[in-house]
């Protein structure tokens, strides 16, 4: 993995270059922008550059961890809402009532 004194070094020359070339880091390019390589590596992001750059660090596999974490809530939470909505409408309809609270006519 990127790391150590490398990282450290990459990220201050991209940072003196942004400052001496006045551009931001919308105009950081990597090789493989370019060609059919994958160069600096798919483990290193632009997002992690960036956040390097602007003195944070974004380690692509806890965010990624973050975000798996994040989608898994997500699920369980519709789920639960699903499940709820489901009682609901079964306890209404145990009750004679509608969703809206109304009662039923039975025929």
């Amino acid at each position: 993995m990127w790391q150590g004194e490398i990282k450290n070094n990459v990220v201050g020359v991209v940072k003196a270059l942004m400052e001496k070339l006045r551009i931001g880091d919308d105009m950081i390019k990597f090789h493989r922008d370019y060609s059919t390589k994958t160069c600096p590596g798919t483990a290193i992001t632009k997002e992690w550059v960036k956040s390097l750059i602007h003195g944070e660090d974004l380690d692509p596999v806890k965010q990624k961890e973050l975000e798996d974490d994040l989608a898994e809530c997500v699920k369980i939470a519709i789920e639960a809402v699903e499940k709820a909505s489901i009682k609901r409408k079964e306890l209404c309809k145990f009750k004679g009532i509608n969703e809206k609270g109304y009662k039923l006519i039975q025929e």
